[in-house]
C-alpha cells in the first residue's frame, strides 16, 4: 500500500488546471493531448512515474520543503488520474471528430475539479474511489470468513489475550497518521481491561489488507474474541467513535449477534 505526500496531488492538480485552462482558452488540441499523456502515465504506470509528481519531488528536494504534513494511499489519487484521462481523452476524441463544443465541455469539467483540488484539497475522484471501495467491501463481506473475521488462533499470535476484544490497527510504512491513531486507540483501551490493541504492517502482511479490502492506512478493525469483525474505523478515529464501536461490539457479543 504505497503512501504519498498529500501535497503532491494538489501540486499536480494546480499544474493540470493551468495546462487545461490554457488549452481551452487557446483552443489548442495539441496542448490538451500533452495533458492526456500526463494522465495516461500516472493512471497506468503509477504516480511514481507521473511527470508532475516527479517535478513536485524535485522541487521538494531543491526547496527543502521538509517531511510531508500527512500522507495518503496512492490508490485514490491514482484513480483520479484515471478519471482525468477518461474525460480529457474523450474530450480530445470529440474535438478531433468535429464536435468541439462537447469536447471542450468535457475538458472544462476536469479544469473545475482540478481547480477545486488545488485550492481546497478536496479530491472528488478520491471520494468516488472510497465510496466504490466501501461498496465492494460490503459485497465481499457476505462472501466468506476471509472478509468478515480473523482466525482466533491468529489473534493469539498477534498477542491478543483470550476473551479480549481486539483493536487491530493496519499501518503502512511512512504513514504519519498511524502513530496518531495508535495514541487514540491506546488511550481508549487504557480504561478497558478486556480490550487489546495490536498493530499490523500491511507491507509485511498484505493478505490481511486484501482480505478486508483496506485501501487506507491507518484502518482499525474491531474484532470480537471469536474473530468476528464487528466494526472498522478509517483514518485517525475520534476517541468517542472508538468507544462507541467497542460498546457496540460488546452488546452484539452479549446478544449473540451475527458477524457485521
Amino acid at each position: 500500500m504505497t503512501e504519498i505526500d498529500v501535497r503532491g496531488p494538489r501540486f499536480s492538480a494546480a499544474l493540470t488546471c493551468a495546462v487545461l485552462a490554457a488549452a481551452v482558452v487557446a483552443r489548442a488540441p495539441a496542448l490538451l493531448a500533452v495533458q492526456v499523456g500526463v494522465f495516461a502515465v500516472a493512471a497506468l504506470a503509477g504516480l511514481r512515474w507521473s511527470p508532475y509528481g516527479n517535478l513536485f519531488r524535485l522541487l521538494k528536494r531543491r526547496l527543502d520543503l521538509g517531511p510531508p504534513p500527512a500522507t495518503e494511499p496512492e490508490a485514490g489519487p491514482r484513480f483520479s488520474q484515471l478519471m482525468g484521462l477518461l474525460f480529457t481523452g474523450a474530450g480530445l476524441a470529440a474535438i478531433l471528430a468535429g464536435a468541439p463544443t462537447l469536447g471542450w465541455s468535457l475538458v472544462l469539467v476536469v479544469v473545475a475539479l482540478s481547480g477545486v483540488l488545488a485550492a481546497t484539497g478536496l479530491c472528488v475522484g478520491c471520494r468516488v474511489h472510497a465510496v466504490a471501495a466501501q461498496l465492494r467491501g460490503r459485497r465481499g463481506a457476505t462472501g466468506g470468513r476471509g472478509a468478515t473475521g480473523l482466525d482466533p488462533a491468529r489473534l493469539r499470535r498477534l498477542g491478543v489475550p483470550a476473551g479480549a476484544v481486539a483493536l487491530v490497527e493496519l499501518t503502512a510504512p511512512g504513514c504519519v497518521s498511524c502513530a496518531a491513531a495508535r495514541r487514540v486507540l491506546d488511550a481508549v483501551a487504557a480504561d478497558r481491561a478486556d480490550v487489546a490493541v495490536v498493530a499490523v504492517d500491511v507491507a509485511a502482511d498484505p493478505a490481511l489488507a486484501r482480505d478486508f479490502r483496506v485501501l487506507r492506512a491507518p484502518t482499525t478493525l474491531v474484532v470480537a474474541p471469536d474473530g468476528a469483525l464487528r466494526a472498522r474505523l478509517a483514518g485517525v478515529p475520534a476517541p468517542a467513535a472508538v468507544a462507541r464501536a467497542l460498546d457496540g461490539a460488546k452488546q452484539e457479543i452479549r446478544a449473540g449477534g451475527t458477524n457485521s
